[in-house]
């Protein structure tokens, strides 16, 4: 493996050996030849030195795993540019263990497994987008030509909230339009408009593609109080009432300006909470935005190979200048692989607090530079409001209208105004709540005009909520719905539907497509149409 490339295998964290086996034995990954390996996590790392899977699947469904610690250092790894290409699925016992934790579809967590359920869809999904190849996908009883408006929710991350202002991170492109927000602090509201008061095509604390800075929209003194009102009041009490759910904030900021993610693996076992660490690389946001916004305590240039890792000349031009060092911000500032000595830096540039190494940067050096320089600059906090990790109140849902074209029980396609990226999660309510992540499109799309078509893959539904999608989706290709509101799916699926949707399925015939527990047949489909798009991984 060189120093920039994945192994194209599976690896598994997790105690579960019959689970693991179903994996192991899956007629799919034989098929596309694909290593799966085995570690549990009582080492405290996911990754070693020797091992860095293009797919983790992290089975949590005994408890025995700390969730906490996983999701913290899935961040970690993420936020270096070489990880963000490790595609992460979850495997939970039930859908009550889902439900407690969907925070993590903001975290790095890219699909859902509940046990029990069919095993070969779950590894042809995690094989089609994690190693990204072209995988046979069975046709489905499809409900086509929906063309109904629906209410979407982008799986997001709240991630500081004070009385007036808040900041939320989300697989949006940056823009200037105003943004419906929907809070699980305040349930009774179906969804907040907020002004984008800013925002930035970069993200310091999830892996998304960009940060939207937002104040609340308090109704003014002569302004009507609706029921999508929200008010200072309502805001302040809840923020005093949880503050439990906020953490004590970052005390100390590390900027790692390198692409080599090597000196990463087994790196986070010796990492402790409150550091907020930054990675840049020239394909990034500039380095020297982030320096300005963030105001790293440590900022470590690696000068392996400089061009490719962003620190060009005038990145360093203006590491060194005036304009950058001043009395209120003096951060630390440590170039690696260099010849200089630091005393000669510190003379050239009148700033004692640089210093220079003759060496590579790599995993016991990094060690040593933390622990060096983070309990001489760690004193106080510097954020507040910040959202817990694992905070139930820190996912939100930005909400889109999509036109929902078709529907399976396992993917969705719809038209969206506004462009969107593969690999991000999205929360439906209706016809029955679910998530699914956007791929790129396993079957042809017949895509018409210059509109947003876009593609989902349903995942992680109990064997009961799945029932009741296909009975939903037989309702509907027999009798088309007029409105896609909750209104129109309770009429569909009323108490004896219900009911009738808990038990087996029988096979229902439709246009040569068939409706039945297990796959049906695979057939070879050639993704004709590529639609281009940003991607997460």
């Amino acid at each position: 493996m060189s120093k920039h490339e994945l192994n194209d295998e599976i690896l598994f964290v997790g105690d579960d050996e019959d689970f693991f086996g179903q994996i192991t034995s899956s007629p799919l990954v034989i098929k596309e030849d694909v290593a799966v390996l085995k570690t549990s996590y009582e080492k405290g790392s996911i990754f070693n030195r020797e091992n860095i899977p293009r797919i983790v699947i992290v089975d949590v469904s005994n408890n025995s795993i700390d969730i906490t610690r996983v999701t913290k250092e899935v961040l970690f790894y993420k936020k270096a540019p070489n990880f963000k290409s490790v595609f992460f699925a979850l495997v939970c016992k039930n859908d009550e263990q889902k439900k407690e934790l969907s925070f993590l579809f903001s975290t790095g967590f890219y699909l859902f497994h509940i046990k029990g359920g069919e095993i070969e869809t779950f590894v042809r999904d995690v094989l089609y987008i994690g190693l990204k190849r072209e995988i046979d996908f069975p046709r489905l009883a499809c409900a086509k030509g929906i063309n109904l408006p629906l209410q979407v929710g982008i799986c997001s991350s709240l991630v500081k909230m004070e009385k007036d202002r808040i900041s939320v991170e989300a697989d949006l492109e940056d823009t200037e339009e105003e943004l419906i927000i929907k809070f699980r602090q305040f349930p009774d509201n179906k969804g907040i408009v907020f002004p984008v008061k800013s925002s930035s095509a970069f993200t310091r604390y999830y892996p998304m593609l960009s940060t939207f800075y937002l104040d609340f929209p308090y109704p003014g003194p002569w302004e009507e109080i609706g029921p999508e009102s929200i008010l200072l009041d309502t805001v302040e009490t809840w923020i005093e009432n949880f503050a439990s759910e906020f953490s004590e904030g970052d005390n100390f900021t590390v900027q790692v300006l390198s692409s080599d993610f090597e000196f990463l693996a087994g790196t986070f076992g010796g990492i402790e909470d409150r550091i907020k660490f930054i990675f840049t690389t020239s394909s990034e946001s500039c380095p020297i935005e982030i320096m300005l916004e963030d105001k790293p305590d440590l900022i470590i240039a690696n000068l392996s190979r400089p061009e490719e890792e962003g620190i060009t000349p005038e990145v360093l031009d203006f590491l060194y200048s005036n304009d950058f060092v001043v009395s209120e911000y003096r951060p630390v500032i440590v170039i690696m692989n260099t010849p200089s000595k630091s005393g000669a830096l510190q003379k050239l540039f009148n700033y004692e607090r640089i210093v220079a190494s003759h060496s590579p940067l790599d995993k016991d050096m990094f060690g040593k530079l933390l622990e060096k320089f983070k309990t001489k600059d760690s004193e106080g906090n510097k954020s507040s409001g910040l959202l817990k990790v694992n905070s139930p109140y820190r996912p939100v849902d930005i909400l889109q209208e999509f036109y929902i074209v078709g529907l399976t029980e396992h993917e969705i396609s719809f038209i969206s105004q506004r462009e969107l990226p593969f690999f991000a999660v999205l929360h439906f309510e209706l016809p029955i709540e679910f998530h699914a992540t956007i791929v790129p499109p396993i079957w042809t799309i017949d895509k018409k005009n210059d509109k947003n078509y876009y593609m989902a893959l349903i995942h992680g539904l109990s064997e009961e909520k799945l029932m009741i999608l296909r009975k939903f989706i037989n309702q509907i290709i027999h009798s088309p719905l007029k409105e896609f509101t909750a209104e129109a799916v309770a009429e569909k699926l009323g108490e004896k539907a219900l009911e009738s949707a808990k038990a087996p399925s029988e096979t229902i015939a439709v246009e040569a497509n068939v409706v039945v527990k297990s796959a049906p047949t695979t057939k070879k489909e050639v993704r004709t149409l590529k639609i281009s798009g940003k991607s997460k991984l």
